[in-house]
């Protein structure tokens, strides 16, 4: 349990740069929802939920397992989108992206400022490994996840669908996660990504 204490705190930066780019790119495909409820900054106390990113990580550490969370849903308000089906696939994708370029940033600066073997590199790469990680994990297709909004929008789910769901999502996420074939997908496609990082990096 102890060596995953890191975790946490590296769950702040990383769900703050995810929940800024919803609300960036909301922005920028014309809905400024999220920029008018003071959403559209870096400030971690504008993105982090109490249940989502402090009571949850530490119920699913005291539990043995990764400490998962989220931020709170940045506000979207998709008939202020210019093309709305494109732009709610944006915005969802925008988040998970967020978490890639965050790694790739990260495993980068550390690279090339530190050499092999130091403890600053060697964390810096659970950093990237934990961001791709949570990547992946906002991509489960459960609300009020960005793969539920994916879904919706790619096989046109009704609304009404998601409200039967809703209650029942924390249940249904904290169980999912769990099981064995989903954590060893999640780990897998991390740890594909994670390689292709390592050695888009080697050539420097």
């Amino acid at each position: 349990m102890l060596e995953k204490l890191p975790y946490l705190l590296m769950l702040f930066p990383i769900i703050t740069l995810h929940e800024y780019a919803h609300a960036w790119m909301a922005h920028r495909c014309g809905d400024d929802t999220a920029k008018d409820q003071g959403r559209l900054n870096l400030n971690p106390i504008s993105h982090i939920d109490l249940f989502g990113s402090v009571i949850l990580p530490i119920m699913n550490l005291s539990f043995g397992g990764t400490p998962l969370g989220f931020g709170k849903t940045v506000p979207v308000d998709r008939y202020q989108f210019q093309h709305p089906r494109r732009d709610d696939l944006l915005v969802a994708l925008a988040g998970p992206a967020a978490n890639l370029l965050l790694a790739f940033t990260v495993l980068l600066v550390a690279t090339v400022a530190l050499p092999v073997g130091h403890e600053l590199l060697l964390l810096a790469e659970k950093f990237a490994q934990f961001s791709i990680f949570l990547g992946f994990f906002n991509l489960l297709p459960f609300p009020p996840m960005d793969g539920w909004t994916l879904c919706k929008t790619i096989f046109k789910l009704p609304d009404s669908l998601e409200q039967r769901v809703g209650p029942w999502w924390i249940l249904i996420i904290l169980v999912c996660i769990n099981l064995p074939p989903l954590q060893f997908a999640l780990q897998l496609s991390t740890h594909l990504i994670l390689s292709m990082m390592r050695g888009l990096l080697s050539f420097i």
